[in-house]
This record gives C-alpha cells, sequence and structure tokens, in this order.
C-alpha cells in the first residue's frame, strides 16, 4: 500500500492483478460501506501511467474540491476526472472504468485516519478477488505502453515531437498524459 498525505486527506492506493469482479458497480458501493469514513475510487491500471499520475491527479482533485471549482463534491471523484483528463463524468468513466474483464485494478482511499496496510487489504479483498501487487500502477512493460496512448490518444507523432534528448518512452508517456491531466485544472 503506498500512503501520501494531501491536505487534510491520506491517500492510500493498493493496486491488485488477477482481479475478479463480476460486478463492478456493486464492488464499488460495497466498499464505500466497507469504508464509511473514506472516499474510494477504483480504476482499471492499465491506464494509470505510474503512481506520479495518480499522485497528481488526487492533488488537483482535493484543491478543486477545498476551492469549491470541482465538477463533483467528492475528492474520489474528481481525482477520477483528473486521472482521465477528461471533463464528464461518463467520459472518464469510459477511459479508467473497471469491467468484469478488467484484471489489473487500482483503487485509491481518501482518509483522514488511514487504515492498516492488513486492515484495508482485508477489506477489499472481502469484495472482490485479486492478488496484491503495486506494480500495476507502474509503467513497466510496452503493452502497457501501448494501450496508454491508444487511450489518452497519444499519436506516435506527438511521441516523436514532444521526446526531450535521452527521454525514455516510460518518462516520455508519463509526461504526456500529466499534461492531459494539467489541462483539466487550467479550464482549457
Amino acid at each position: 500500500m503506498i500512503e501520501s498525505k494531501l491536505d487534510g486527506f491520506i491517500l492510500s492506493v493498493l493496486g491488485f492483478t488477477n482481479a475478479i469482479i463480476p460486478s463492478p458497480d456493486v464492488a464499488l458501493e460495497e466498499l464505500r460501506r466497507k469504508f464509511v469514513d473514506s472516499e474510494i475510487q477504483m480504476m482499471r491500471a492499465d491506464r494509470i501511467a505510474g503512481l506520479e499520475h495518480l499522485s497528481f491527479a488526487a492533488e488537483n482533485a482535493v484543491r478543486a474540491v477545498r476551492q469549491g471549482r470541482g465538477r463533483s463534491k467528492s475528492v474520489a471523484m474528481e481525482t477520477l476526472l483528473f486521472t482521465s483528463g477528461q471533463r464528464q463524468i461518463s467520459k472518464a468513466i469510459e477511459r479508467l472504468g473497471v469491467t468484469p474483464h478488467t484484471r489489473e485494478v487500482v483503487i485509491t482511499i481518501f482518509s483522514r485516519q488511514s487504515p492498516s496496510e492488513d486492515e484495508a487489504n482485508a477489506r477489499v479483498q472481502s469484495v472482490f478477488e485479486g492478488k496484491r501487487s503495486d506494480a500495476v500502477i507502474e509503467i513497466v512493460s510496452g503493452k502497457k505502453i501501448k494501450e496508454l496512448c491508444r487511450s489518452f490518444g497519444i499519436s506516435p507523432e506527438e511521441l516523436a515531437a514532444a521526446r526531450l534528448p535521452s527521454e525514455s518512452v516510460n518518462s516520455l508517456v508519463k509526461r504526456l498524459i500529466l499534461e492531459r491531466s494539467a489541462l483539466l485544472s487550467t479550464g482549457t
């Protein structure tokens, strides 16, 4: 479990592989019931460009909600919007929403008091099957790079034009996705 502090919240991030979630909507509602004093979000891990991507989105989401300029009053929903780089909730869900076929999942938990890692794992694994693996969050394969480029609309031409000297493809893809997320906070 990866934790960070954000303006009064503790953000806990858990990755899962080999997840079996027959009904993602039901699973998310059940997770929200199990983490009563927290805000929970569930996303496809194959479309997350690393912990920096999630952290950047979460920071912007907390700021947007605190300043009253969010599209929802939920930090978890705002995080989904910023992570997806989309202004509309339906498009954000289309990009990052978990389906019954999703096998790699990321759970974000925004709380005032962090649950222990064992407690968080037990609660999540009482809702769906899966093996804990925070590695699913990071870009570790060419397959994930291709999925990120496809889902975020990054063309080979954009990759070639935006690449800095000696920049790795992983770093480049992450940077381009963060730029898309940053555009949401500027309103452009």
